[in-house]
């Protein structure tokens, strides 16, 4: 089976992705998968920002020989223990769910009209692990015009699509797509207020033992420098 991993390097991003690049190549090699960097050339000019550059990783992928693909965002740094993506998920469409599903309730009528369906959670874009049959029909509901999401970006518009599609979404577990706030004061509010509640959830009793780390939101800088200490015992080197 032929792979590839996508990211996006475009705009202010250089300044988080010199720090997570390295550890998602690595992760590229060790698990025999093509890596590829999307940049600013690659952005369609109806794109109303940087973040709508992953409709072109699913736009390549649809057109190339690659069996599975993976899309992640350049703010996340790879655990060098972390198994293969691709073997773990092997067929269908994964994403982790965020949380309610009013958060993009408002935006996907406003803009698209009643969906075919709703899901108990929206979906997060930072992660997206791919079979071509899925990612087909997908893209078949990602087209102009664009409209900026609750985040600012992509995401409100794919989970759009995904009310759509026919397929099933499955869902990511924790432990391969998790945002570091979890685990600080800030979000662990989410978790019943305890910094190892997320941690415990995504199957794992320490914070080293997370496959994905991603420092979504906030300086995201600033947060991978904190983290020197965590992530040096995880084998990364900043």
């Amino acid at each position: 089976m032929k792979t590839v991993i996508y990211t996006i390097v475009a705009g202010n991003a250089q300044e988080y992705a010199q720090y997570c690049i390295p550890s998602i190549a690595a992760y590229a090699k060790k698990i025999g998968s093509d890596f590829v960097i999307l940049t600013e050339e690659d952005k369609d000019p109806a794109y109303p920002t940087n973040h709508f550059i992953i409709y072109e990783a699913f736009k390549q992928f649809e057109n190339s020989d690659y069996d599975q693909m993976a899309f992640m965002d350049a703010d996340i740094i790879i655990n060098p223990s972390t198994p293969s993506i691709f073997e773990e998920f092997k067929e269908g469409f994964w994403v982790r769910q965020g949380w309610d599903w009013a958060k993009v309730a408002g935006y996907i009528h406003q803009y698209f009209g009643i969906p075919k369906r709703m899901f108990p959670r929206y979906f997060s874009s930072g992660i997206v692990v791919s079979t071509k049959k899925e990612i087909k029909e997908v893209n078949q509901y990602l087209h102009a015009p664009w409209h900026i999401g609750p985040w600012g970006g992509d995401q409100g518009q794919l989970n759009y699509a995904l009310t759509e599609c026919s397929f099933n979404v499955n869902i990511l577990p924790y432990r391969w797509h998790f945002t570091r706030g979890w685990a600080r004061e800030s979000d662990a509010w989410k978790f019943g207020g305890d910094l190892m509640g997320a941690v415990r959830e995504a199957g794992c009793e320490r914070l080293e033992e997370i496959y994905c780390m991603h420092y979504a939101g906030g300086e995201k800088v600033q947060q991978i420098l904190n983290d020197r200490e965590f992530l040096h015992n995880i084998g990364i080197q900043l």
